[in-house]
């Protein structure tokens, strides 16, 4: 576990990071979604990215097609191709 967590740590500060900012301070991408699904899985809240996100959409509706053990919205890999999308409050 604490291999993961020291991988993410570092993620968060890469260049990726930076794009996701960019691209939520450049909103129109999230204003033409027909759908916005939240789905980082498990380790979401590590370093506060959740929240960060959550932020980022504001109070745009939001949906998961899966919940975790602590209300984590399921990353689509370990999810039936037949999930159905429901809304998400971001809730933990």
């Amino acid at each position: 576990m604490s291999d993961y967590l020291d991988t993410s740590a570092k993620f968060s500060g890469d260049g990726k990071y930076r794009w996701l900012l960019w691209r939520a301070e450049n909103q129109d991408h999230v204003t033409q979604a027909g759908m916005i699904i939240c789905a980082w899985g498990a380790h979401g809240a590590h370093l506060g990215q959740d929240e960060t996100v959550l932020g980022w959409l504001g109070n745009r509706k939001r949906h998961a097609l899966g919940l975790t053990k602590e209300r984590m919205p399921r990353h689509p890999l370990y999810l039936p191709s037949n999930s159905i999308p429901f809304a998400y409050d971001g809730a933990a």
